[in-house]
């Protein structure tokens, strides 16, 4: 009975060490992950001008996302009481989207950066003398 209990108790070690292992192995990228592996192996002009539309996409994605969250945060702020104006400004509505707004903004011009960065790559590349 002792060692049955003992293998059990070994055969669950081992699953969970196995599982945990298998979950640090699939790990799931975000998109920025994702372009900044592309980013790191891009060599050629071609692949500088992947990297760089890229990075555009994702740009404009993020503004997106931020014309939304403002439009949410405009709407949250139309039900506002008169008199809620004495609360402090993170409790007001529309607080955490207008932030989330200017992360995805800041995040675009970021993303905007690289996609010059990589264009001008691609640029050099291209006109670089053999």
């Amino acid at each position: 009975m002792q060692r049955q209990r003992r293998l059990i108790a070994a055969a669950v070690v081992a699953a969970t060490m196995l599982g945990s292992s298998l979950a640090g192995a699939a790990q799931v990228l975000t998109a920025e992950q994702q372009l900044a592996r592309l980013a790191a192996v891009a060599e050629s002009a071609e692949q500088h001008t992947q990297v760089a539309d890229a990075y555009s996409d994702r740009a404009a994605s993020l503004e997106r996302e931020a014309r939304r969250l403002e439009k949410k945060a405009r709407q949250l702020e139309q039900g506002w009481y008169p008199h809620e104006y004495k609360a402090a400004p993170m409790h007001r509505a529309g607080y955490t989207e207008r932030q989330d707004a200017a992360r995805a903004r800041k995040d675009a011009r970021a993303m905007r950066t690289l996609a010059d960065k990589h264009a001008r790559a691609a640029a050099d590349i291209r006109n670089a003398p053999e």
